[in-house]
């Protein structure tokens, strides 16, 4: 009976090792999953700034309400909408 308890005891720490490695794993994976994420978010508010400076150089004089109103223009239109696709 005692050699039994030994055997579920090394199971039970073979178990617990592995799952300390797949937490592990999963906590990298994390990481990983979240760099990339701001990376893209990083560059698609690149992107954006791009698109403003180039095609409407004073921007920063338009108040907030203004830029709302040319971006949901500019959305609507088909142009936009088959450049965003491309």
């Amino acid at each position: 009976m005692l050699q039994e308890q030994n055997s579920k005891s090394k199971e039970r720490l073979r178990l617990e090792e592995q799952r300390a490695k797949y937490e592990q794993k999963l906590r990298e994976q994390i990481k990983k999953d979240e760099r990339r994420q701001r990376e893209r978010e990083k560059s698609l508010k690149l992107l954006i700034g791009v698109l403003f400076t180039k095609h409407l150089p004073d921007y920063m004089l338009y108040e907030e309400a203004e830029m709302e109103r040319i971006v949901a223009a500019a959305m609507g239109s088909d142009a936009c909408r088959n450049e965003i696709e491309h």
